[in-house]
């Protein structure tokens, strides 16, 4: 049967690119993720990769040499490059005696490529198993990034995470808002490129509110009871993650007459956005349909919401 490795998606619902810079965020593990499963296969003399979409359709078809691991050919040469560097860098840290060659390797993802759930985290995550290295090391040395996509890849629910001396910090969080069904996450089909985002931000924003936005991820992380206040704690971060990058919030961009609040998810501008609205979902759901946007989870059809 060979082996099987399988993480989980992720949206980030506070913190931003504070999180960063040590600020406290809540993750939320998506049920949608991505597998990878390793084969013997003793025809072949080299790594062979394939990356299957959610469509079951062929992504990636890639060679490598088992012992340099050296990208040899395939369909995309930029993703077998950055996968070269990546099983590179998880045989460098790894303790065990690695052997790639005669190897089929399959990843297939359960989501969209294009909707930002962790392409990258769930990969990075499953080489990580597979190599039985740790996922935060091998992030540092080739995607980079905050590690909260890397926690939610392997939790059982919502998380509250903090990076704390290159490496991530979490607990499971009881994240089950009573008002659950009233909450919704719209892809946007903006489609944002995670390592542009932080190198923008690293070059113009100055002042970083990190006490701020960590205080109002933990009033977030409590405030389960009441929508009202839910809201206006999103508002708030809103507010202030707009002010620091210059930028107006996506609300006031494209849904001004929306009856309720919509967050801003990660990287801003772009996949997905949650809505909190006193409406039902289906009302929701016909708001943003009728602006376009066809693709929306209701809240508890999305995240992993079992921490035991």
């Amino acid at each position: 049967m060979g082996q099987q490795f399988h993480a989980r998606g992720k949206l980030l619902l506070s913190g931003e690119y504070l999180i960063l810079d040590g600020a406290i965020g809540i993750g939320l593990p998506t049920k949608l993720g991505q597998s990878l499963s390793v084969e013997s296969a003793p025809h072949l003399d080299n790594l062979h990769w394939q990356s299957y979409n959610v469509d079951k359709k062929l992504w990636y078809d890639l060679w490598f040499d088992p012992t340099s691991l050296t990208f040899l050919k395939g369909n995309d040469s930029e993703a077998g490059r950055r996968l070269e560097r990546v099983l590179r860098e998880a045989s460098k840290l790894s303790d065990q005696d690695w052997k790639l060659n005669g190897i089929r390797v399959q990843t297939q993802l359960a989501f969209d490529r294009y909707w930002g759930l962790g392409t990258s985290s769930t990969l990075l995550s499953c080489v990580s198993q597979w190599a039985k290295v740790d996922p935060y090391k091998l992030a540092e040395k080739t995607f980079g990034g905050s590690g909260y996509d890397l926690a939610c890849a392997k939790a059982n629910g919502p998380i509250i995470y903090q990076r704390r001396k290159k490496t991530g910090h979490y607990i499971t969080l009881p994240f089950s808002p009573t008002f659950m069904h009233h909450l919704c996450f719209i892809y946007l089909g903006k489609k944002q490129n995670s390592r542009e985002g932080i190198k923008k931000y690293r070059s113009q924003v100055n002042t970083r509110p990190i006490k701020e936005i960590s205080q109002l991820s933990l009033e977030i992380a409590s405030s389960t009871q009441d929508l009202d206040s839910f809201c206006g704690l999103l508002a708030r971060h809103e507010d202030i993650i707009g002010r620091m990058l210059g930028v107006p919030r996506v609300q006031s961009l494209y849904f001004d007459d929306f009856p309720g609040v919509i967050k801003s998810l990660g990287a801003w501008g772009g996949d997905f956005v949650m809505a909190a609205s006193p409406l039902p979902f289906g009302e929701v759901a016909t708001y943003f349909k009728a602006k376009g946007f066809s693709v929306i989870f209701p809240f508890d059809k999305l995240i992993i919401l079992d921490s035991n």
